[in-house]
């Protein structure tokens, strides 16, 4: 409760001041992670809405790495990064950071890119849901476009 307080305090006085607090490291990242939450419980939504329940989703299969992946396990792994695991990393960052998030995204995206091309979405709005999920996951803001704090540098 006092950390709350003393947060408070801060805050106004930092207000009072004119200031404003400064940028948390690596925000185009999470700007990036924010849209892209959006994006994987949109395309999990339109999935539902368009008649492909997650037992549907669990009979559309591709083949990812030599192993077979269902459009519910792609998707449930690229919402669960973007909205858990993502987010975590960054409120506990080590110098590796950033690269298991641009490692773990790269699967992601090939994953979805796999699951893009399946026939059974392509007149279907998850198709398109997904498709836009994929894109964002190839738009991921570049590396060295980022603003590391000092002690990872």
């Amino acid at each position: 409760m006092l950390r709350f307080i003393r947060a408070f305090f801060i805050a106004l006085k930092m207000t009072l001041r004119g200031e404003t607090p400064p940028p948390l490291p690596y925000q185009a990242l999470r700007d990036w992670i924010e849209q892209g939450q959006e994006l994987s419980q949109a395309a999990l939504a339109t999935a539902d809405e368009s008649g492909l329940d997650a037992e549907q989703r669990k009979t559309i299969t591709v083949i990812v790495d030599g192993r077979e992946r269902s459009l519910e396990t792609v998707l449930q792994a690229v919402h669960y990064h973007l909205t858990m695991e993502y987010p975590y990393m960054l409120q506990h960052l080590t110098r590796h950071t950033v690269t298991a998030i641009y490692a773990s995204n790269m699967n992601d995206q090939y994953a979805v890119d796999r699951v893009s091309s399946v026939p059974a979405l392509v007149d279907n709005p998850t198709g398109s849901a997904v498709n836009v999920l994929r894109d964002h996951l190839n738009a991921i803001p570049p590396s060295n476009t980022l603003n590391a704090p000092d002690e990872l540098k």
